[in-house]
């Protein structure tokens, strides 16, 4: 039996604003108290862990981080 996640998807609003403000995977992996590999399998259609709204999170999130990055200079 597989234990059960700790996906939230509550949380999918604070994922984004944190990467908004330029925060990385490791960061949103600690917000959701999982490990980074955690959030890379809930992201990965190949995965047995795949959650495909948090993947669509983590696309916009990635995206909002990196036009912050670009915005420091």
């Amino acid at each position: 039996m597989a234990r059960p996640t700790k996906y939230d998807p509550n949380k999918n609003k604070a994922v984004i604003e944190l990467m908004s403000e330029g925060a990385s995977i490791v960061e949103v992996a600690g917000l959701l108290n999982v490990a980074r590999s955690t959030v890379y399998d809930w992201s990965d259609p190949e995965s047995e862990q795949f959650i495909p709204e948090f993947s669509d999170t983590i696309k916009k999130g990635l995206d909002a981080s990196q036009i912050w990055w670009e915005k420091q200079g």
